[in-house]
């Protein structure tokens, strides 16, 4: 995923989920078809979902 311009990525703690944040909607499409082709050569399935992420972002209170 780095390998892609991604800004991050992790993994879910909670199952067998990667994922990783993009400057754009673009290079995450982009990113994506690489990322699965990756998994296949390693053996395993995938699917791949680009979504915004929620608003309004984060910000301090106070």
């Amino acid at each position: 995923v780095m390998d892609h311009n991604a800004l991050g990525a992790s993994i879910s703690g909670a199952g067998p989920s990667v994922f990783a944040w993009f400057e754009s909607r673009a290079a995450a499409d982009a990113a994506a078809p690489a990322v699965q082709a990756g998994f296949t050569a390693a053996g395993f399935d995938s699917q791949a979902w680009v979504s915004p992420i929620a608003s309004p972002a984060a910000r301090l209170l106070g």
